[in-house]
């Protein structure tokens, strides 16, 4: 029996990037209900974001937070690559992903 290998050359392993959007949902609420135009629904649409499957929690830049305008619930111990630090949680941001959405806090 042989064994036969696939050819990878030229293909990456190990590294899954994708476009997600985040949006603050109160703003989305807002707008449902005539509050403010659907144009100030803050969002953002952010490109080549690298996907970590072991990752609990979601990482966002904090000018992306702050620009959204998410409300901060708590902190937490979080562990990362530089080791375990305080993060600051944000409640709720709506995110699309691959045509799913949910909402998690980051």
């Amino acid at each position: 029996m042989t064994l036969v290998l696939p050819n990878l050359q030229g293909k990456q392993m190990g590294q899954v990037l994708t476009t997600i959007t985040v949006t603050n949902p109160i703003d989305q609420v807002l707008a449902e209900r005539g509050f403010i135009p659907a144009g100030e629904i803050r969002s953002f649409t952010l490109d080549q974001v690298i996907v970590d499957t072991g990752a609990t929690l979601l990482a966002l830049p904090a000018p992306i937070i702050s620009q959204l305008g998410l409300k901060q619930v708590g902190e937490r111990d979080v562990k990362t690559s530089a080791g375990i630090t305080k993060g600051r949680i944000f409640a709720g941001a709506q995110i699309i992903v691959e045509g799913r959405e949910g909402r998690f806090d980051c």
